[in-house]
């Protein structure tokens, strides 16, 4: 090979070296290393963000202005150190605001939980509300947790929860609008029967967790209990019912119990 071959070969090699890959970054994940990266005081700018984020800088201006007009973020840059920094200390990611009322009804849903305490929903269903507590911001607003916990109390019925894998399948099913197969035992009967059922709806009722569906192998539709409901699967059957609006759903639910 000739020199000049060479040379436009490793040219070749050394451009292809400097060319970087360009992702696409959730939006959370974005918002939360342009915090950051801000939060630390070293003024960053819109090209270093693109770079360390690798996002193109059209991107992290929609998103710094998403931050300071959509969560109120104090932005602000300066010209003299070329990057931006926080107007007023702030100390994590508010992600979205919160009015008094909207807290206290947190507070009162969180509550609500202690029904399925004990339970396989428990875990989960404290992270969430840990979560949507902490990447709330409530603007200013002040509310006493401790007079709310001693004013406001629950009285549980006993709740009968089905496993959360049989759940969360029916759930998915049904926003996927899937027919599914599972084994299923009546009251009072000695064996599970298996069943091809196209899901609607899943509904608590008195504590007890129920599914609302078109039974396709006796023609019918159908209330599952979800506790007596075993090995849910997915199959490649097509729907042949259309759903029930939520007026028909009340119907039938109101017509059943």
């Amino acid at each position: 090979m000739s020199r000049l071959g060479k040379r436009s070969r490793a040219s070749g090699l050394s451009s292809a070296a400097k060319t970087r890959t360009l992702h696409s970054r959730p939006p959370l994940y974005r918002f939360q290393e342009i915090f950051h990266a801000i939060k630390t005081g070293r003024y960053p700018n819109r090209t270093q963000l693109a770079h360390t984020i690798e996002v193109t800088t059209k991107t992290i201006q929609r998103d710094i202005d998403y931050m300071r007009y959509q969560l109120n973020l104090p932005i602000e840059f300066d010209y003299a150190r070329g990057g931006y920094y926080f107007a007023k200390p702030m100390t994590e990611l508010p992600l979205f605001q919160l009015t008094e009322a909207e807290l206290v009804s947190i507070f009162v849903a969180q509550k609500a939980l202690e029904a399925y305490k004990g339970t396989v929903f428990e875990r989960p269903l404290r992270t969430a509300f840990q979560k949507l507590q902490a990447a709330s911001h409530s603007g200013g607003v002040s509310v006493s947790w401790e007079d709310l916990d001693s004013g406001i109390s629950f009285r549980h019925f006993e709740a009968y929860l089905p496993d959360a894998t049989i759940f969360s399948g029916l759930a998915q099913a049904i926003r996927n609008e899937e027919v599914v197969e599972f084994e299923y035992k009546k009251l009072d009967a000695k064996a599970f029967e298996k069943r091809r059922v196209e899901p609607w709806h899943l509904a608590c009722v008195s504590g007890q967790w129920y599914l609302l569906g078109y039974d396709q192998t006796r023609d019918v539709r159908r209330i599952f209990v979800l506790a007596r409901i075993q090995r849910v699967s997915r199959t490649a059957y097509e729907l042949s019912k259309p759903r029930p609006n939520d007026t028909e759903i009340q119907q039938l639910f109101g017509n059943s119990f």
